[in-house]
């Protein structure tokens, strides 16, 4: 990014007002702990400005629901492939 750096104090001069923030991910040993599970944007590292997190929320309760509904599940069952599906995406 250095090449940009230049660049962007340039316009800083000429802006009226600059926002900066950072992004970082915390990574959760587990993404569920009893019966509360993290899906969506909550455990994916998903850009500020990509407009993602609703869909990510309905993929993680679509893809832990067909876990939920398979015939004999439980509850710790079912978590085990949803985290290692959260954990390919990372």
């Amino acid at each position: 990014m250095g090449w940009v750096i230049p660049r962007l104090l340039e316009k800083c001069s000429e802006a009226n007002g600059i926002y900066f923030d950072s992004v970082s991910q915390v990574v959760l040993p587990a993404w569920s702990k009893g019966r509360v599970v993290l899906i969506g944007d909550a455990c994916h590292c998903v850009s500020l400005v990509a407009g993602q997190g609703a869909s990510l929320a309905v993929a993680g309760a679509y893809v832990l629901y067909q876990e939920l509904t398979r015939p004999g599940s439980t509850l710790a069952a079912a978590l085990a492939p949803v985290s290692e599906k959260i954990d390919t995406c990372r």
